[in-house]
């Protein structure tokens, strides 16, 4: 790698021409298709160009890198410019480059560019084929046509919106500028950049740029470069725990690496730096993380690259100390989960273990997690009631999460197998009951449904003596019940397995959504017998849910019925869970 970094269309005033594509010839070669973009691909650029807000010309719109080669050449009779184009630039043969990766938009920008002049004026760069290819100067000549008929889309404000497009293009559009080695093979680099066309990611131009030589002293250069190796691999494998990744992160990306994450949470941290803040740089751009980087040293905010990947391993030093420590693990991996700023979680607690002593940042972990359950009542919390739901799945979560903690075993709390995606997860209803306004409008049909179902569930738990009463019943009297006693019988039924107020915290649990989905409204014993013969090591069932199907919190004063969840075993549980929450009552 020779050179990474950032580059405008046009030189600014204080910068040579080698920080922008100013005259600069790019040559497509015969192993890259050609350019090949759509009437959507190019006005989904030229809105996106639009809609952006300039800041008065400081932010950056930063396209996806260029991939390019430095190419010596003399003669360009082989090769063919882009077609119907109003003024090329001369040739530099200083500035010619081979262009592996980044063809469409590098295509599209200078068709912008070229629409917008109109008055035959110079462009900034060169675009060229090696072979004359028919199918090419279709698709240029269809964008050049889209171009135009989206600018006449204004009507009376053309012109304006013209000028507004130049001047972005001009002022605000970057590059990234990846320049591999002159020896390198280009269709080998190409083939591995298209498979799957996976763009750059933050980490390896971070890297390229990174493991670049430094100084004349070989040996040296040689012993830090591996020694960064070294330590970035360990970082990537250790960041590949499932385990530890889930600890620190709510998502699994497939598409990037997991060093991208710790790029993101260090640069997340200089934004409020005034000379990065200067710089304008979108939090919402793919590359955000690499134009961070390249501000850092731009301003001398970080004196190195060097300096810069010292604080990223400081940095996932401190994530694996609090991984390590029981503690800490818990209740930070539970404000992680908890927050959809897991970035901002973090940094805080990086910012705030440089102050402290590990006792005071302990303390200040605690009044984080207490500051979520501030004014509020948890027996007073009500599924039925949308915007308690929030509370309370936090509620249950952090009784699972300090219950492990107080376990006084090794055993962890598995954020791994919670945030597994394919297991959603549901606020579930402990001992739930069919609606009774539905019930009350069943035709004797769906009455004859309602119970065959509830006997379904019955021979499950093999409750012969009520299957017996409910068949009588279907026997002799639902088609000539009225909706009253119907709805009385099935109560009566339903309440052998529990009765008490349904929506309140005492009845609520955690449950992964296919669990819950599978057994709807089923009866306490027949979710229980469920939910055992699932925690098999088919399903990831939280510790707390295991005990609520288990009776463990409830009265052990007596003989405990098993088939029913009831008031009482309710009233246990609420208990139970403010006492671990530290709100008794």
């Amino acid at each position: 790698m020779s050179d990474i970094g950032i580059r405008t269309v046009l030189q600014d005033e204080d910068s040579d021409q080698f920080n922008s594509l100013q005259e600069a010839t790019f040559i497509i070669k015969e192993y890259q298709r050609g350019y090949r973009w759509d009437d959507t691909q190019i006005i989904a650029l030229l809105n996106d160009l639009k809609e952006f807000k300039t800041q008065d010309g400081k932010l950056k719109y930063c396209l996806q890198p260029l991939v390019v080669k430095k190419l010596l050449i003399e003669n360009f009779d082989k090769f063919n410019h882009v077609k119907n184009l109003s003024h090329a630039i001369k040739i530099d043969t200083t500035n010619v480059w081979e262009l592996i990766d980044g063809q469409q938009r590098l295509t599209t920008i200078l068709l912008i560019l070229d629409v917008c002049y109109r008055e035959g004026k110079t462009l900034p760069y060169n675009i060229m084929y090696v072979n004359d290819r028919k199918i090419d100067d279709y698709f240029i000549k269809n964008a050049k046509k889209t171009i135009e008929e989206w600018f006449k889309s204004f009507g009376l404000r053309e012109d304006d919106v013209r000028d507004d497009i130049r001047k972005k293009i001009h002022s605000n559009v970057q590059f990234i500028w990846y320049e591999v080695d002159d020896k390198a093979n280009s269709g080998e680099v190409f083939t591995k950049l298209n498979m799957g066309k996976i763009p750059l990611t933050n980490a390896e131009l971070f890297k390229a740029l990174l493991l670049i030589r430094r100084d004349d002293h070989q040996n040296s250069d040689e012993n830090r470069i591996l020694k960064i190796s070294f330590e970035w691999d360990a970082i990537e494998q250790s960041l590949h725990d499932e385990d530890f990744w889930f600890f620190i992160a709510n998502i699994y990306d497939e598409k990037q690496t997991r060093i991208d994450y710790l790029l993101k949470l260090y640069s997340l941290s200089f934004m409020s730096d005034p000379k990065v803040k200067d710089e304008k740089i979108r939090t919402t751009d793919n590359l955000f993380p690499f134009l961070v980087l390249c501000a850092l040293l731009k301003h001398k905010v970080k004196n190195s690259l060097d300096e810069i990947w010292e604080e990223i391993v400081k940095i996932h030093e401190t994530l694996k100390m609090w991984y390590y420590d029981n503690d800490t693990y818990h209740k930070i991996g539970f404000l992680i989960t908890v927050t959809d700023q897991p970035f901002e979680v973090i940094n805080k607690l990086i910012a705030e273990s440089k102050e402290k002593k590990k006792s005071q940042l302990k303390e200040f972990i605690n009044e984080k997690i207490e500051s979520k359950f501030q004014n509020i009542k948890i027996e007073s919390l009500s599924y039925d009631i949308v915007t308690h739901r929030k509370h309370i799945f936090n509620v249950l979560l952090c009784f699972n999460i300090y219950t492990m903690i107080n376990s006084k075993t090794s055993n962890k709390f598995s954020f791994r197998q919670f945030k597994d995606r394919k297991q959603g997860w549901n606020i579930e209803h402990i001992n739930a009951r069919a609606n009774e306004i539905e019930l009350g409008n069943a035709n004797a049909a769906t009455r004859r449904e309602i119970l065959e179902a509830m006997i379904n569930q019955l021979q499950y738990i093999e409750e012969k003596d009520t299957i017996e009463k409910i068949r009588k019943f279907i026997d002799e009297k639902v088609d000539n019940a009225n909706s009253a006693e119907f709805v009385q019988f099935y109560n009566d039924i339903n309440d052998r397995y529990g009765n008490f107020n349904e929506n309140g915290i005492g009845n609520l649990t955690l449950l992964d959504e296919e669990t819950n989905k599978s057994y709807k409204n089923a009866l306490f014993a027949v979710k229980r017998k469920k939910i055992i013969e699932r925690d098999r090591g088919e399903v990831f069932i939280p510790v707390c849910t295991k005990n609520v199907f288990l009776k463990m919190y409830s009265d052990s004063n007596g003989l405990v019925n098993m088939l029913q969840w009831n008031a009482v075993d309710a009233e246990c549980y609420l208990n139970e869970i403010k006492r671990i929450l530290g709100k008794e009552a």
